[in-house]
């Protein structure tokens, strides 16, 4: 070609080959293209958008994104022959120029160099199972591991369940009934009556045993669970808080609430509370169970009773002391509209339900309606009590200052009490302390004198019964007389008063 010519044989790209010199610059138009420049000895190609460097040269990107070909790296760099590129030493690390390896690059002081076998890093601390040493992160031995951070190869630990094998460079399982339960130590036996398998970070008590922690931190194995705590898969569990149980206990349905503490028991959860919340009431065992719906409760109730149905409705008991909150008492009940509560009629006793007094109650099998009071409580019985009175179907009071026996049927058999007399007038029978004037007491009745005598207030006995002035004489008719003035023909007046034949 010529003296002073040097040629590289760049190879064929797209079919095409070229030579190039040291003063002519090849440059063809399209995807691929290249240059040669003799004198600094530096060759390239761009081949495909990617600038390659020949040989033992190394590309290195400038300020304005050009490429030139170097035989040495700068300082803080390396060059990678795999790329044939100066690639920056990782951050906080640097390197002299001309430096070819990674390896080359040094981390800063306070740093350590970490080959994770896909890239080097300089890091302040080595990842867990690492190790610093010399600057550098090293890993653990085979089954070991260490925190991060370690910083000496006697951080490395065997793990939960293992021991050192004694060689210092691997672990091994802990036998039989030994454990280790954390990283590091040495596996030790089995506390008294518990046992293991192999690798074992804990042990568990024998058959028939439950394990005990009493705050030592030691397994122990127990037959029964102490006071204040309960079986629960071979543990004994505390009871919750403001809880305690007798011993032997393997539930915690065991542990109950202390004296002066009420149980709340939720779809998950029980607890001890001083009072039971709001819309709730402690029953009889201390329970705090919900107000019925439509129903409310201040905190600290302690009864069922203490539930108050909403505005306008009644509170309609249950047979088992509970009750519901209704608008209208229902069949065989009464309301009392003042409490709005219902009542249940009595024996014998049915009702249609509604909102009103126990009259809405009738009494059936031909039993009679007995008030103890109107409109209010009342007995349905087959007679009626001594002082009343059956009529029709409902027992009345006799009249006033009269009695009457067991099962009186009518007002006429209800007489005048001990100490009253019959008084009537008319077709008025009343029961008076004495009989009124010109009357007198026969038998505790009330009877008129006769023949025009009369007699005062009080009287007893018809002898108190006087002729009026002027009728002197009486004409005796059995017990009864006549007052006349002078006795008639045929008669004559004994000591002055009694006219006889």
């Amino acid at each position: 070609i010529g003296s002073g010519t040097h040629i590289i044989n760049m190879g064929v790209v797209n079919s095409y080959s070229f030579d190039c010199d040291s003063f002519i610059l090849y440059q063809f138009l399209g995807l691929n293209s290249m240059f040669c420049t003799f004198d600094d000895y530096k060759f390239s190609v761009c081949l495909n958008d990617t600038f390659i460097c020949s040989g033992s040269y190394f590309a290195r990107q400038l300020p304005d994104n050009t490429s030139v070909c170097e035989q040495n790296c700068p300082s803080n760099s390396y060059g990678d022959k795999v790329s044939n590129k100066c690639v920056q030493c990782p951050d906080h690390s640097s390197s002299p120029e001309g430096t070819t390896n990674v390896s080359s690059c040094t981390c800063d002081n306070t740093y350590n160099r970490y080959d994770n076998s896909t890239h080097v890093t300089c890091i302040t601390e080595c990842p867990v199972d690492w190790y610093s040493e010399s600057s550098e992160c090293k890993q653990c031995p085979n089954g070991k591991t260490s925190s991060k951070g370690s910083s000496s190869k006697a951080d490395c630990k065997c793990g939960a369940g293992f021991e050192d094998d004694g060689s210092g460079n691997g672990c091994v399982e802990c036998p039989i009934s030994k454990f280790n339960p954390i990283s590091g130590d040495k596996c030790e036996d089995c506390p008294t009556n518990s046992e293991s398998s192999t690798g074992a970070t804990k042990c568990t008590c024998k058959s028939g045993l439950v394990s005990n922690d009493d705050g030592s931190g030691h397994l122990k194995c127990v037959t029964e669970c102490p006071q204040d705590k309960y079986e629960d898969n071979a543990k004994c569990a505390p009871c919750p808080i403001n809880m305690e149980s007798p011993d032997g206990s393997d539930s915690i349905l065991n542990c109950t609430c202390k004296s002066g503490f009420v149980t709340m028991v939720t779809t998950t959860t029980r607890k001890c509370l001083t009072e039971c919340p709001q819309n709730t009431f402690s029953n009889a065992s201390k329970v705090c169970e919900e107000c019925p719906v439509n129903s409310t409760s201040s905190a600290g109730s302690t009864s069922s009773k203490e539930c108050n149905c909403d505005a306008n409705l009644y509170r309609n008991p249950l047979p088992n002391s509970d009750f519901t909150c209704v608008a209208t008492c229902p069949k065989d009940t009464y309301g009392n509209s003042t409490q709005l509560t219902c009542h249940g009629c009595p024996a014998n006793a049915s009702s249609n339900g509604g909102s009103g007094d126990s009259s809405l109650c009738t009494c059936t099998n031909g039993t009679l309606r007995n008030d103890e009071q109107p409109g209010g409580n009342f007995k349905c019985v087959e007679e009626c009590p001594a002082d009343r009175f059956g009529n029709n179907t409902v027992c009345q009071d006799c009249p006033g200052n009269t009695t009457s026996p067991v099962g009186t049927t009518s007002v006429k058999n209800c007489t005048c009490k001990d100490t009253f007399v019959a008084y009537t007038f008319g077709n008025v029978t009343e029961c008076r302390k004495v009989c009124p004037k010109n009357w007198y007491a026969l038998s505790r009745t009330c009877t008129a004198c006769p023949g025009g005598s009369g007699s005062a207030e009080g009287s007893t006995d018809i002898t108190q019964c006087r002729c009026p002035p002027g009728a002197k004489f009486r004409i005796a008719k059995g017990e009864m007389f006549t007052c006349v003035k002078e006795c008639p023909a045929d008669t004559w007046p004994e000591a002055g008063r009694l006219c006889q034949s």
